[in-house]
């Protein structure tokens, strides 16, 4: 019997900088695209609360370009919320619909849910 070894390198994230990612793609995506609010609502609404790698989400901003001020615990969510404000609503709904077991779901995600959630 051969036995074979594989060595092999898997790079992961945590929760924090996956939500620093989301954030990213929500700020810098040209359209409204469903899968990123629905993600974005289940970040938001986690328990316990997770808070976004701040250092990840700098970087990612520098990379695209950013030139508003550097995130920081006090003003990540008034970058979110700004997005939130320009959000096609009715597409985002409409587009996650067909991908939810329940598509009432998709009331959950509003303008006016996601300005709430984020004070």
């Amino acid at each position: 019997m051969h036995r074979s070894l594989f060595l092999f390198y898997i790079l992961h994230y945590d929760l924090a900088s996956l939500f620093a990612g989301k954030i990213h793609t929500v700020l810098f995506r040209p359209y409204s695209k469903c899968r990123d609010w629905y993600d974005l609502l289940w970040y938001l609404t986690s328990a316990p609360r997770i808070e976004p790698n701040l250092e990840m989400l700098d970087n990612a901003l520098a990379q695209s370009g950013w030139t508003g001020p550097k995130p920081t615990p006090e003003n990540w969510k008034g970058f979110l919320k700004s997005a939130a404000e320009a959000m096609d609503e009715k597409r985002v709904q409409d587009d996650v619909r067909r991908l939810l077991e329940d598509p009432a779901e998709a009331d959950l995600l509003t303008r006016s849910g996601f300005l709430s959630l984020l004070g």
